[in-house]
Protein backbone atom coordinates (compact mmCIF):
# COMPACT_ATOMS: atom_id res chain seq x y z
CA UNK A 1 0.00 0.00 0.00
CA UNK A 2 1.30 3.37 -1.31
CA UNK A 3 2.05 5.63 1.91
CA UNK A 4 -0.09 8.27 1.27
CA UNK A 5 0.44 11.04 4.14
CA UNK A 6 2.43 13.83 2.77
CA UNK A 7 -0.61 14.09 0.25
CA UNK A 8 -2.72 13.59 2.88
CA UNK A 9 -1.05 16.28 4.90
CA UNK A 10 -0.47 18.78 2.04
CA UNK A 11 -3.94 18.86 0.31
CA UNK A 12 -5.53 18.85 3.99
CA UNK A 13 -7.77 21.82 4.83
CA UNK A 14 -9.28 22.56 8.13
CA UNK A 15 -13.06 24.43 7.63
CA UNK A 16 -13.03 26.93 10.10
CA UNK A 17 -15.76 29.66 9.82
CA UNK A 18 -15.01 32.89 9.78
CA UNK A 19 -17.36 33.61 13.00
CA UNK A 20 -17.27 30.86 15.29
CA UNK A 21 -17.86 30.52 19.71
CA UNK A 22 -16.98 27.88 21.64
CA UNK A 23 -19.87 28.42 23.80
CA UNK A 24 -22.56 28.47 20.66
CA UNK A 25 -21.30 25.38 19.39
CA UNK A 26 -20.91 23.29 22.59
CA UNK A 27 -24.15 24.40 24.77
CA UNK A 28 -26.50 27.19 22.87
CA UNK A 29 -27.18 25.55 19.77
CA UNK A 30 -28.21 22.48 21.30
CA UNK A 31 -30.14 23.99 23.59
CA UNK A 32 -32.49 24.87 21.13
CA UNK A 33 -32.50 21.93 18.71
CA UNK A 34 -36.26 21.44 18.23
CA UNK A 35 -35.61 17.67 18.60
CA UNK A 36 -35.46 15.95 21.84
CA UNK A 37 -31.50 16.84 22.11
CA UNK A 38 -31.75 19.88 24.27
CA UNK A 39 -33.23 17.33 26.89
CA UNK A 40 -30.32 15.23 26.84
CA UNK A 41 -27.66 15.28 29.23
CA UNK A 42 -25.02 17.86 28.57
CA UNK A 43 -23.22 17.98 32.65
CA UNK A 44 -22.75 14.84 34.95
CA UNK A 45 -20.95 15.67 38.06
CA UNK A 46 -20.16 13.85 41.61
CA UNK A 47 -18.85 15.80 44.12
CA UNK A 48 -16.40 14.07 46.54
CA UNK A 49 -19.18 13.66 49.01
CA UNK A 50 -21.29 11.47 46.35
CA UNK A 51 -23.93 14.86 45.62
CA UNK A 52 -25.13 14.53 41.98
CA UNK A 53 -25.41 17.97 39.87
CA UNK A 54 -26.56 17.23 36.08
CA UNK A 55 -28.11 20.09 33.80
CA UNK A 56 -29.73 19.01 30.23
CA UNK A 57 -28.29 21.19 27.42
CA UNK A 58 -31.50 23.39 27.44
CA UNK A 59 -31.25 24.08 31.67
CA UNK A 60 -26.95 24.30 31.12
CA UNK A 61 -27.94 27.39 28.15
CA UNK A 62 -30.17 28.70 30.77
CA UNK A 63 -27.73 29.29 33.38
CA UNK A 64 -24.84 29.85 30.91
CA UNK A 65 -26.76 32.97 29.72
CA UNK A 66 -28.13 34.56 33.27
CA UNK A 67 -24.44 34.81 34.24
CA UNK A 68 -23.48 36.11 30.90
CA UNK A 69 -26.24 38.86 31.36
CA UNK A 70 -24.78 39.01 34.80
CA UNK A 71 -21.37 39.92 33.86
CA UNK A 72 -21.96 42.27 31.51
CA UNK A 73 -24.77 44.41 33.43
CA UNK A 74 -21.20 44.24 35.91
CA UNK A 75 -19.57 46.04 32.91
CA UNK A 76 -17.38 42.65 31.07
CA UNK A 77 -16.92 43.44 27.65
CA UNK A 78 -15.82 41.50 24.64
CA UNK A 79 -12.08 40.45 25.19
CA UNK A 80 -11.79 41.68 29.09
CA UNK A 81 -9.91 38.95 31.10
CA UNK A 82 -12.49 37.11 33.83
CA UNK A 83 -10.86 34.94 36.05
CA UNK A 84 -12.40 31.33 37.08
CA UNK A 85 -10.70 29.97 40.18
CA UNK A 86 -12.76 26.80 41.18
CA UNK A 87 -12.35 23.34 42.55
CA UNK A 88 -13.94 21.04 39.97
CA UNK A 89 -17.84 21.32 39.85
CA UNK A 90 -20.04 22.26 37.25
CA UNK A 91 -20.52 25.68 37.68
CA UNK A 92 -16.58 25.50 36.92
CA UNK A 93 -17.43 24.56 33.00
CA UNK A 94 -20.56 27.37 33.58
CA UNK A 95 -18.21 29.97 34.36
CA UNK A 96 -16.10 29.41 31.58
CA UNK A 97 -18.84 28.79 29.05
CA UNK A 98 -20.84 32.23 29.87
CA UNK A 99 -17.08 34.49 29.43
CA UNK A 100 -16.95 32.56 26.07
CA UNK A 101 -20.53 33.60 25.43
CA UNK A 102 -19.90 37.37 26.23
CA UNK A 103 -16.78 37.01 23.74
CA UNK A 104 -14.37 37.59 27.31
CA UNK A 105 -11.38 35.77 27.72
CA UNK A 106 -11.39 32.98 30.04
CA UNK A 107 -8.49 33.08 32.54
CA UNK A 108 -8.67 29.99 34.50
CA UNK A 109 -6.43 29.60 37.93
CA UNK A 110 -5.86 26.23 39.70
CA UNK A 111 -7.39 25.44 43.20
CA UNK A 112 -4.84 25.07 45.59
CA UNK A 113 -2.62 28.10 44.56
CA UNK A 114 -1.48 30.15 47.11
CA UNK A 115 -1.18 33.95 47.27
CA UNK A 116 1.75 34.87 46.25
CA UNK A 117 1.24 32.56 43.25
CA UNK A 118 -1.76 33.89 42.57
CA UNK A 119 -0.69 37.41 42.65
CA UNK A 120 1.78 37.99 39.67
CA UNK A 121 -0.96 35.91 37.51
CA UNK A 122 -3.62 38.05 38.89
CA UNK A 123 -1.68 40.88 37.92
CA UNK A 124 -0.32 39.54 34.40
CA UNK A 125 -3.78 38.61 33.40
CA UNK A 126 -5.33 42.68 34.05
CA UNK A 127 -8.23 41.07 34.62
CA UNK A 128 -11.38 42.93 36.45
CA UNK A 129 -13.83 40.35 37.02
CA UNK A 130 -13.05 36.90 39.28
CA UNK A 131 -14.85 33.94 40.07
CA UNK A 132 -14.12 32.53 42.80
CA UNK A 133 -15.23 29.38 45.68
CA UNK A 134 -14.50 28.48 49.49
CA UNK A 135 -11.43 26.53 48.58
CA UNK A 136 -10.17 29.51 46.86
CA UNK A 137 -11.27 32.56 48.89
CA UNK A 138 -8.49 33.19 51.95
CA UNK A 139 -6.00 32.55 49.09
CA UNK A 140 -7.42 34.71 46.44
CA UNK A 141 -8.10 37.83 48.51
CA UNK A 142 -4.74 37.43 50.62
CA UNK A 143 -3.47 37.98 46.88
CA UNK A 144 -4.92 41.41 46.15
CA UNK A 145 -3.37 44.33 46.46
CA UNK A 146 -2.79 48.09 45.05
CA UNK A 147 -1.28 46.44 41.91
CA UNK A 148 -4.27 44.30 40.48
CA UNK A 149 -7.15 45.42 38.66
CA UNK A 150 -10.02 43.10 40.32
CA UNK A 151 -12.42 45.23 41.50
CA UNK A 152 -15.88 42.78 41.37
CA UNK A 153 -15.98 39.16 42.54
CA UNK A 154 -18.45 36.61 42.38
CA UNK A 155 -18.43 34.12 45.09
CA UNK A 156 -20.08 30.42 44.23
CA UNK A 157 -21.04 28.67 47.26
CA UNK A 158 -19.71 30.95 49.88
CA UNK A 159 -21.32 33.99 52.26
CA UNK A 160 -18.43 36.61 52.20
CA UNK A 161 -19.88 40.39 51.95
CA UNK A 162 -17.05 40.86 49.79
CA UNK A 163 -17.93 39.09 46.89
CA UNK A 164 -21.36 39.05 44.76
CA UNK A 165 -23.23 35.64 45.29
CA UNK A 166 -23.54 33.78 42.54
CA UNK A 167 -26.63 32.43 42.98
CA UNK A 168 -28.35 35.86 43.80
CA UNK A 169 -26.82 37.71 40.75
CA UNK A 170 -28.44 34.34 38.58
CA UNK A 171 -31.88 35.59 40.50
CA UNK A 172 -31.62 38.75 38.63
CA UNK A 173 -31.23 38.13 34.96
CA UNK A 174 -32.57 36.56 32.49
CA UNK A 175 -32.16 33.24 30.96
CA UNK A 176 -32.08 34.47 27.36
CA UNK A 177 -28.92 36.65 26.09
CA UNK A 178 -28.25 38.74 22.86
CA UNK A 179 -25.10 36.88 20.98
CA UNK A 180 -22.45 38.45 20.74
CA UNK A 181 -20.20 37.30 17.50
CA UNK A 182 -16.76 36.50 18.25
CA UNK A 183 -14.60 35.88 15.21
CA UNK A 184 -13.02 32.21 15.19
CA UNK A 185 -9.27 33.72 15.73
CA UNK A 186 -10.48 36.05 18.49
CA UNK A 187 -8.68 35.11 22.04
CA UNK A 188 -10.81 32.73 24.35
CA UNK A 189 -8.69 31.54 27.20
CA UNK A 190 -5.52 32.49 28.87
CA UNK A 191 -3.70 29.52 30.37
CA UNK A 192 -0.95 29.87 32.71
CA UNK A 193 1.49 26.61 33.59
CA UNK A 194 1.28 25.16 36.67
CA UNK A 195 3.55 26.68 39.36
CA UNK A 196 5.69 24.80 41.41
CA UNK A 197 5.10 24.16 45.23
CA UNK A 198 4.36 27.24 47.17
CA UNK A 199 6.60 27.43 50.34
CA UNK A 200 3.96 29.74 51.80
CA UNK A 201 1.52 29.39 53.78
CA UNK A 202 -1.74 29.50 51.08
CA UNK A 203 -3.22 32.33 52.66
CA UNK A 204 -0.84 34.29 53.53
CA UNK A 205 -1.32 38.30 52.81
CA UNK A 206 1.25 39.83 50.27
CA UNK A 207 2.76 42.81 52.72
CA UNK A 208 5.49 43.57 49.97
CA UNK A 209 5.36 44.04 45.91
CA UNK A 210 5.54 40.55 44.53
CA UNK A 211 8.65 40.32 42.31
CA UNK A 212 8.14 40.32 38.55
CA UNK A 213 8.71 37.13 36.91
CA UNK A 214 10.51 37.20 33.56
CA UNK A 215 9.20 33.18 32.73
CA UNK A 216 5.30 33.69 33.87
CA UNK A 217 4.10 33.87 29.99
CA UNK A 218 0.78 32.71 29.42
CA UNK A 219 -0.89 30.63 26.55
CA UNK A 220 -3.52 32.41 24.35
CA UNK A 221 -5.67 30.17 22.79
CA UNK A 222 -8.82 31.20 20.60
CA UNK A 223 -12.16 29.91 19.65
CA UNK A 224 -10.87 27.90 17.16
CA UNK A 225 -8.48 26.03 18.75
CA UNK A 226 -11.46 24.02 19.66
CA UNK A 227 -11.76 22.61 16.41
CA UNK A 228 -8.36 21.35 16.22
CA UNK A 229 -8.64 19.85 19.70
CA UNK A 230 -11.64 17.60 19.53
CA UNK A 231 -10.74 15.67 16.57
CA UNK A 232 -7.52 14.30 19.92
CA UNK A 233 -10.32 14.04 22.53
CA UNK A 234 -12.30 11.84 20.44
CA UNK A 235 -9.93 9.76 18.76
CA UNK A 236 -8.63 8.96 22.33
CA UNK A 237 -11.70 7.42 23.77
CA UNK A 238 -12.80 3.85 23.48
CA UNK A 239 -16.15 2.23 24.10
CA UNK A 240 -19.41 3.68 25.13
CA UNK A 241 -18.18 7.15 25.46
CA UNK A 242 -16.91 6.77 21.82
CA UNK A 243 -20.29 5.82 20.43
CA UNK A 244 -21.82 8.52 22.77
CA UNK A 245 -19.68 11.20 20.49
CA UNK A 246 -19.73 10.25 17.92
CA UNK A 247 -23.91 9.66 17.61
CA UNK A 248 -24.89 13.12 19.30
CA UNK A 249 -23.54 16.34 20.93
CA UNK A 250 -21.05 16.68 23.04
CA UNK A 251 -21.34 16.60 26.97
CA UNK A 252 -19.61 19.14 28.23
CA UNK A 253 -18.42 17.79 31.17
CA UNK A 254 -18.05 14.03 32.71
CA UNK A 255 -16.32 14.69 36.23
CA UNK A 256 -15.96 12.58 39.43
CA UNK A 257 -14.30 12.44 42.42
CA UNK A 258 -11.53 10.90 42.91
Amino acid sequence: MTDQYQDLYQSYRWLVPEQFNIADYCCHRWAINPQEVRHQAAIYFEDQVGQLTMYSYRQLSERVNKLANGLVRMGVQPQDRIIISLQHSADSAVAVLAAFTVGAIAVPLTAGLSSYQYAPRVIDSQAKVAIIDKHTLAPFMASLDNHTLVKQIIGVDTEDDRLISLETLLARQPSQFNRINTLADSPAMMVYPQPEPSPEPLDRKIKHEIPFDPNLKATILSHRALIGALPGFVASQTGSLRKMIFSGPPMIGIAASA
